[in-house]
């Protein structure tokens, strides 16, 4: 088996072995500086992202990595194919926020396995500096209360774009799919923060069929001091 050819930039972890297909990608793009305990924990996440198919679980290694500052960002190319379709993976992180408490990063993967089109996520990760805890909304907010605070709101936002994009009248099924989508806190697990903003990340299909995209409802922080445990 082919050995991964591995540029080490800000974080790095062993990749030692990979499936045997000459023609697949992956690439990785990540910010620079940050600590060891959010650098650790964003490690982790990455590692449950790329693709078990492309790479066996054994390969990666979940060891703890220096940081470092003066590179941008790490690539990783493999050149490979499951199947005799061009196979390709990009996970991109974007540092969004930080503070001297937190770090908010936004990993966007977008994976191409053949078919009519790829499929895109988008997971947002609040990092407690000094633990390196990913932290949830529950961890910070009522949740329940959060949720129904939120919901009715996100709701008309996205039934209102919908209606801005569609030449037909919402169906009952459509109106549900949103309802569904943005009902009960699972529903806002992907999220950041600034000083200033909670923005939450919908996914591909919570809400809407993939013509439409995906989500964001962005929320300021002010109108949520009461919810804060």
């Amino acid at each position: 088996m082919r050995r991964l050819a591995l540029i080490v930039l800000t974080l790095s972890w062993t990749l030692s072995s990979y499936a045997s297909n000459p023609d697949s990608r992956i690439h990785i793009t990540l910010p620079t500086g940050l600590s060891s305990t959010v650098a650790t924990t964003l490690q982790s996440e990455i590692e449950s992202k790329i693709s078990k198919e492309l790479i066996a679980p054994e390969s990666i290694s979940a060891k703890s990595i220096p940081v470092t500052t003066s590179t941008p960002m790490m690539a990783m190319d493999t050149i490979a194919t499951i199947d005799p379709t061009n196979w390709e993976q990009t996970i991109d992180v974007t540092r969004v926020y930080s503070d001297t408490r937190i770090t908010s990063l936004l990993i966007t993967t977008y994976e191409y396995t053949g078919g009519a089109h790829g499929s895109m996520s988008r997971t947002g990760l609040v990092i407690d500096n000094t633990t390196g805890k990913k932290l949830s909304l529950a961890d910070l907010y009522n949740g329940s209360k959060l949720a129904m605070r939120l919901s009715p709101l996100w709701q008309s936002q996205i039934l209102a774009r919908l209606r801005s994009l569609l030449t037909t009248t919402l169906t009952i099924d459509e109106k549900n799919w949103v309802r569904d989508g943005t009902r009960g806190i699972d529903q806002y697990q992907s999220f950041v923060m600034t000083d200033k903003m909670l923005i939450v990340y919908g996914q591909q299909y919570q809400h809407n069929a993939y013509a439409y995209g995906v989500q964001t409802l962005i929320y300021p922080l002010y109108r949520l001091t009461d919810l804060r445990k």
